[in-house]
């Protein structure tokens, strides 16, 4: 390996291991030779180029042969590009998504379990999501729940129309709040994976709806973590809980469509735990 700095730049960032370049070599170009690539974390030996100004860090390959998208650890990450989403231009590189398969495997285990489709969502784990062990940190857990709530909410917002559906994101008259928010940590979970977080309605009262959420891990095939977030419906000039089944507008509506997501899930997480018996005892209680 090895890494040539700009003439104006004294530090080399600790991206690179915690590498630091003496102060004598500020205005002088040097080179720092042998250093072990699997101690960079790259796959090939690699040149580092930095600017003059430290505007950044580039890698150019070393080897005769360029490395395969496919055989590299970038094909891990592909789900992050912005080529694998719908309505871009295609490029042969986005077809090496190595989550591909497993992503297809994962979705159809979660709508058998009666996970609701609309409110799925995908998100990537990132190497700064770990702490000193390699594992993702508790307090990730939680901002991956996050986007879900999202979802949720903008859920609810839609099928209440325009005008109560802007009440709802805005907060205003009767609007969905968070009582409580319980995570059990079931998994471990590394860089590089990718996460589908899902929705399941259960349980629904006419003041409050209980959602059960699940964080379910593509290169694991397996759920790692679970979230019960009951939501009350409330009244913002008062405080007080609202029944939907009887208020105004759309919300009777969205009260029996709740209800009817739930039976529909129950019904399909009784089916599938016939179909899995193992499953109940290694933790799938939903």
């Amino acid at each position: 390996m090895v890494l040539a700095l700009g003439s104006n730049l004294p530090i080399l960032s600790t991206w690179l291991t915690g590498l630091v370049v003496p102060p004598s070599s500020i205005n002088t170009p040097f080179l720092v030779q042998d250093l072990a690539p699997a101690k960079l974390g790259l796959d090939y030996y690699s040149l580092f180029c930095l600017s003059d100004f430290g505007q950044g860090i580039s890698a150019v390959n070393m080897s005769d042969k360029p490395p395969s998208p496919s055989s590299t650890r970038l094909a891990e990450l592909l789900h992050l590009s912005p080529y694998t989403r719908s309505g871009a231009p295609r490029r042969p590189h986005a077809d090496n998504d190595t989550f591909a398969n497993l992503r297809a495997r994962a979705i159809a285990t979660l709508e058998a379990m009666g996970f609701e489709p609309e409110t799925m969502v995908e998100l990537g784990v990132l190497w700064t999501h770990q702490d000193l062990m390699g594992h993702v940190t508790h307090s990730q857990f939680i901002d991956y729940f996050t986007p879900s709530s999202c979802i949720i909410l903008t859920h609810y917002a839609d099928f209440l129309g325009k005008e109560q559906g802007d009440d709802v994101l805005n907060g205003r008259k009767v609007v969905p709040i968070m009582t409580r928010f319980s995570v059990e940590l079931k998994r471990q979970v590394k860089y590089p994976d990718a996460l589908i977080v899902a929705n399941r309605t259960k349980d629904p009262e006419p003041t409050r709806i209980h959602h059960l959420r699940a964080i379910f891990s593509l290169k694991q095939q397996a759920i790692v973590a679970w979230a019960d977030s009951p939501v009350a419906f409330v009244n913002t000039m008062t405080g007080r809980p609202v029944n939907i089944s009887k208020a105004e507008g759309n919300y009777p509506a969205l009260y029996r469509e709740l209800e009817n997501k739930a039976r529909r899930g129950r019904e399909l997480y009784e089916k599938w735990l016939h179909e899995n018996p193992g499953a109940k005892r290694r933790g799938a209680k939903l």
